[in-house]
């Protein structure tokens, strides 16, 4: 079960699936499409997250009447889906199949080109395949998808496709090839030779193709655009057409002075906007250069090609300009980043490139390349980004006391904001204004003196405040011990076990019902559900008494203030919340009511209330912690939602339909409410006065993020502190450059030396053989470095391993064939030697005081003296040794594509003895010890666990098999909570977080497994790929249940789950 998702998105695509004008988003994670809504205001939900069970090859959006979109896959089918907003979910209206399964190189998916204006696609392999689909509607207006045209061509090579904006002609697609008949009939390969000089003689390397529009408008004579196509090339962009002069542009460079001249500059995304009668190109190279590609025309002649410098983001693998101002940008290795535009960069003194100075546009001569063009990268204040975290702290004040509740209302009805803030303490009301600063008034009709026990703001333009003493007044003797209200209703609680209920009228005036209601046991705790829309009340009150037990009680006015049902209670309640809340596991075409009860054990039970009589039914229970449970109502992502404070704190809400309830990662509050301002929308304060807000839901765990310089490549845990070891190939701060160019008296530009790196990426590559590499001690409860020892020498750390030498009498130290003693209790490191090897240690591991080491294809034991002493090692091994685990006296050795090996090291002979190894290669990249069994994660998204048998010890038994669709960087077994179960947990290198938990009995074997067979048959792939032949890859699945698929039965139909 994955808990969370791969982040790196493949493509993203803009499309109008509600047809209400506003645009959504899809993005494809690999094996999950996302669907979030246009961000209006810059702050973006996702609405639909969907695991297909295959692998999304490609992605685009068509349009027919409405837009649809077209998904390639692994299937070896095409899918048109549609997006259905009522019920948050894709409809998948044609599959049709064109091929086998699998990333096959001439099986069509790999790319997607529609058709502007047609209703016509083109679906690509990688290698002579192309089919061509035709779109229509029939008579009863249902989408229809005709038969394939073929537009295979035998020994091309496809890098790209793209349809052509013809207006209202013949569709006409373009595509981007590499003949290599010649090449592949030639047994000498001096035709591959030749071909390859040719290539590298000429400069136009093309990647990628973009649409120019073309066409003449409906409405009028004048024409789009010219029509043709942008060919991206290595450090050039040249216009085509069919009928008309090429145009020739160059890639504009940083004006860089380390910048290697020679190296060639890659289109790698780009996206095409559409204005009023205009248009224009955002491009991005790879060092994540945004450049601006204009055309000028008169009709569909092409006068001019321009290129200019418009801004620096993340390296893109997909680039949507959204109608509402934004520039979506779905990053390849980080997050998705949103650009609201200041401008669009036509009025700043940034210079434009044009080949208009130049002979035929540049054409003059195609073999000849333009001289270079470079721009100074500066920060342009063109886009701005939005952020969010996982829980933003707007405010945070002191107190001049404890307060023991807080709420936040309106003036009026229909204003956007909350107007005030209400702290109750033990003795009095503080009330504080909320505008540009949050302050204390005096003039709000509130009682100061004394505690407040609920505020409400009533009917169009009043406010009520419930006190001890009364509403206005209470009857003497008597006083109010609890209170429910919501806009239109009024109840309380008396300290002599009485009910006394308010309800407003017509003309605003609230008035008490006649009768009052004698409950016989002391009243805890008191709710009511807000006012249902168009409704004047709502007709159920659920109270909690002293004597454990929770009665529903009639507001109707026919039955007012009679019983209907009650629930008995394990403990006395300490609070009630009536909620009317979606949960399509329930019911997916209108909301839950909900009673959630409070216990003063910390227990959360939770009933569903009958809408049409009353009754209570369903009761689920949950430990919150080991305080008594107050449950506060708030307003998430404009959906009802609720706190349960206990020890903990945890959120109820509704996200994508279905019902959450988690704990949040904060400290514990005493009491909290909702809070809505201008600065945060959906804030929540709590009792210190701390006003925060969640907005993203669908992130299941927290993530603090520490900046590094390098690649991370191994990390360890040892006492308070993390220890890592990063390195990059061909990286270098280019002090000694700098030095050097100093030295020759040549002017250096400091101000683009110093651009921030997190914006503009590190400086220009090095030399191929030059490392950039360091050691880093982190803390990682305060998330920050607390060392930092970059290595010298052009030296890479692959590998380190903290070792008690037995030597040194248990002295720690850190290897990697580098030495270091632990100082200033772990904050520290200080280098005792270096030893040379022979290849490159990529594994260690302390190992019975001593270290042992993969050393390239040889396992070596070393001891410590002046040096690392190698004692002993192991030639045999047939690949490099990447992974090393240690259990008693046996090593289990991971090596490269030869699957694990057991080794035994024997002391008195002072040898190591492989006695057991896999009987099939598998390229390992990670493995953990679990018993006498081993977990591998491979470099195809596979996971593997075998035993070794202890009557055949030479080979080992795969036990379990099943297939991720991730690599799989890191796996280990641990228990996440201290006395839990242990499960394995393992890290994919795209973001993915998951566990694999065992089972202890064979009922729950049964149940699930029986679980996970009907849903293979109710739930299929959006893709058309077979579940059972997805996660089984490469290998069928074994003893392994698929959870991802067993969470997709809360999204099943009644009648479905009801069947199952």
């Amino acid at each position: 079960m994955n808990e969370m998702r791969e982040s790196p998105e493949n493509v993203g695509i803009w499309a109008i699936f509600t047809g209400v004008r506003q645009q959504e988003i899809i993005t494809s994670h690999g094996t999950r499409l996302d669907v979030r809504p246009d961000p209006q205001t810059g702050k973006v939900a996702t609405i639909l997250s969907t695991d297909v069970f295959g692998s999304i090859r490609s992605l685009a959006a068509f349009r027919l009447t409405k837009d649809y979109a077209i998904v390639g896959s692994d299937s070896g089918r095409i899918i048109i889906l549609d997006y259905d907003p009522k019920t948050s979910s894709f409809v998948k209206l044609h599959q049709e199949t064109l091929g086998k399964s699998g990333e096959r190189r001439i099986v069509p998916g790999q790319y997607l080109a529609v058709d502007p204006k047609g209703p016509s696609v083109m679906i690509s392999a990688m290698e002579k395949s192309k089919l061509v689909y035709i779109l229509n509607r029939d008579a009863a207006a249902n989408l229809t998808i005709s038969s394939p045209l073929e537009a295979h061509k035998n020994g091309a090579i496809i890098h790209h496709i793209v349809g052509l904006d013809v207006g209202f002609e013949n569709p006409t697609f373009a595509a981007l090839e590499v003949d290599y008949t010649e090449s592949d009939q030639d047994p000498t390969g001096e035709a591959f030779k030749n071909a390859e000089k040719m290539l590298t003689m000429n400069w136009i390397l093309a990647n990628l193709l973009l649409q120019v529009p073309g066409g003449q408008l409906a409405s009028s004579d004048r024409f789009d655009g010219p029509s043709g196509v942008l060919v991206c090339c290595e450090d050039h962009i040249i216009y085509r057409h069919m009928d008309a002069p090429q145009h020739h542009v160059l890639i504009p460079r940083r004006k860089h002075p380390l910048d290697n001249r020679d190296r060639g500059m890659v289109i790698v995304s780009a996206v095409m906007h559409k204005t009023k009668g205009a248009f224009f190109f955002l491009v991005q190279n790879e060092d994540g250069d945004l450049f601006k590609v204009t055309i000028e025309h008169e009709d569909e002649e092409v006068k001019s090609l321009k290129i200019k410098y418009f801004d620096t983001v993340p390296v893109a693998s997909s680039l949507c300009i959204l109608k509402s101002g934004f520039l979506f940008v779905a990053s390849e290795f980080l997050n998705d980043y949103f650009y609201p535009f200041q401008k669009l960069g036509d009025d700043d003194e940034e210079p434009e490139f044009s080949p208009t100075s130049y002979r035929s546009f540049g054409m003059a001569d195609p073999t000849a390349p333009l001289p270079n063009e470079y721009f100074r990268p500066r920060p342009l204040e063109i886009l701005h980004l939005l952020t969010s975290l996982n829980l933003e702290e707007s405010v945070s004040s002191d107190l001049p006391g404890i307060p023991n509740a807080v709420w936040t209302t309106k003036k009026r009805e229909d204003d956007a904001y909350d107007s005030y803030i209400i702290l109750s303490f033990v003795n009095g009301t503080l009330v504080l204004s909320i505008g540009e600063t949050i302050e204390e008034v005096r003039d709000t009709g509130f009682l100061s003196s004394a505690r407040t026990l609920a505020v409400q703001q009533i009917g169009t333009d009043a406010l009520l405040q419930v006190h001890p003493e009364g509403i206005r007044h209470s009857p003497s003797g008597k006083t109010i011990v609890n209170a429910a209200t919501n806009k239109r209703q009024v109840v309380v609680a008396l300290s002599s076990a009485e009910l006394v209920y308010f309800e407003l009228d017509q003309e605003g005036q609230l008035n008490e019902y006649q009768d009052r209601k004698a409950m016989g046991s002391t009243v805890l705790a008191l709710s009511i559900a807000e006012v249902p829309e168009g409704r004047q009340r709502t007709p159920f009150l659920a109270v909690g008494c002293e004597d454990r037990t929770v009665r529903v009680i009639s507001l109707d006015p026919e039955s007012t203030l009679e019983t209907i049902s009650l629930q008995a209670l394990t403990a006395p309640p300490s609070s009630i919340y009536i909620a009317e809340m979606l949960d399509a596991s329930i019911n997916k075409s209108q909301p839950t009511l909900f009673v959630n009860i409070g216990l003063q054990n910390g227990v959360l039970l939770r009933t569903v209330l009958d809408p049409t009589n009353g009754q209570l039914t369903d009761t689920r229970t949950r430990f919150l912690g080991t305080r008594p449970v107050k449950l506060i109502h708030v307003q998430i992502q404009r959906s009802p939602a609720f706190l349960a404070l206990s020890s903990r704190s945890w959120l109820n809400y509704t996200h994508q339909n279905l019902m959450y309830f988690k704990p949040l990662i904060f400290e514990s509050f005493d009491f909290a409410w909702s809070f809505s301002a201008e600065l945060s929308p959906e804030g929540i304060t709590g009792s210190t006065l701390r006003i925060f807000q969640i907005p993203k839901l669908g992130t299941q765990l927290k993530q603090d993020s520490i900046p590094l310089s390098y690649t991370p490549r191994k990390f360890i845990a040892h006492g308070n502190y993390f220890y890592m070891v990063e390195g990059d190939h061909r990286e270098d701060a280019g002090e000694k450059k700098l030095a050097e160019l100093r030295q020759q008296g040549k002017k250096i530009d400091q101000e683009v030396i110093d651009l921030p790196v997190e914006v503009f990426g590190r400086p220009p590559k090095a030399p191929a053989g030059t490392w950039g590499s360091a050691i880093r001690v982190i803390d990682p409860v305060k998330a920050e470095t607390v060392a930092y020892i970059p290595l010298d020498s052009n030296e890479a750390a692959f590998s380190l391993a903290v070792v008690p030498f037995l030597v040194r009498g248990g002295e720690l130290h850190l290897g990697f064939l580098r030495t270091y003693k632990f100082t200033d209790e772990g904050r520290g490191l200080e280098l005792l030697h270096k030893t040379e090897t022979d290849d490159v240690p990529l594994a260690l591991l302390a190992f019975q005081g001593r270290l042992v080491a993969g050393v390239g294809k040889a396992l070596r034991i070393y001891d410590i003296g002046k040096k690392l002493l190698r004692k002993v090692e192991n030639k045999i091994f047939a690949s490099p040794i990447i992974t090393l685990n240690t259990q008693g006296s046996r090593i289990i050795v991971g090596e490269m594509p030869e699957s694990v090996s057991f080794v035994a090291y024997k002391a008195p002979e002072n040898r190591l003895l492989v006695f057991a190894d896999d009987s099939q290669s598998r390229w390992v990249s990670a493995v953990a010890i679990v018993d006498y069994t081993v977990a591998i994660g491979d470099r195809f998204g596979n996971i593997i666990v075998n035993r070794l048998d202890t009557k055949e010890s030479d080979q080992t038994k795969m036990v379990a098999h099943f297939h991720v669709g991730d690599l799989i960087p890191s796996i280990r077994k641990v228990a996440m909570v201290a006395g839990g179960r242990e499960i394995l947990l393992y890290t994919g290198l795209h973001g993915t977080v998951g566990i694999l938990v065992p089972f202890v009995s064979k009922e729950d074997v049964d149940f699930i497994s029986t679980l996970e067979q009907h849903l293979r048959t109710e739930q299929s792939s959006l893709v058309g790929r077979d579940q059972l032949s997805w996660r089984g890859y490469y290998t069928p699945v074994k003893a392994v249940v698929d959870g991802d698929l067993c969470e997709t039965f809360a999204r099943l139909p009644g009648s479905k789950k009801s069947a199952i």
